[in-house]
């Protein structure tokens, strides 16, 4: 390999970083001003893929399982609950707020299959896909 070839994949490499960096700096700023303006607090998630469902980890510390309005539909996850926590109260002076999170699922689920765990403060959702697909053998 060429020098010149190795510049320019570095040079490119860091463009790359740089462009990522700026846009995980935007999504931040714009959940800082959805969450002001909402009273809100967007939880941390996880959300990873088997070859058979979906399994969406959400932080919530201090909620209580009746109090969690967890909705989906055959694309998204919908959660709501309220935060009492002492990281929330010192986030909002003190005022009454809720975890917020809305889901966009990279495919569809059987919402009648869906099951939902909360354990020490985390949330563990499991959605099993829809239409797995199969394969068709070539002859």
């Amino acid at each position: 390999m060429s020098e010149d070839f190795f510049y320019d994949f570095m040079k490119e490499l860091r463009n790359l970083i740089r462009k990522a960096r700026e846009e995980e700096e935007e999504l931040m700023r714009e959940i800082k001003q959805f969450e002001e303006r909402e009273n809100c607090i967007v939880p941390l998630y996880e959300l990873n893929e088997t070859p058979e469902e979906y399994i969406v980890t959400v932080d919530l510390p201090g909620v209580e399982k009746e109090k969690i309005d967890l909705r989906i539909s055959e694309r998204k996850l919908y959660i709501r609950a309220p935060c009492s926590s002492i990281v929330a109260r010192r986030r909002t002076l003190g005022k009454p707020t809720n975890y917020v999170l809305e889901i966009s699922l990279p495919g569809e689920v059987d919402v009648a299959s869906a099951k939902a765990k909360l354990k020490n403060g985390v949330l563990v959702v499991n959605l099993k896909k829809v239409g797995k697909g199969f394969v068709i053998k070539v002859d």
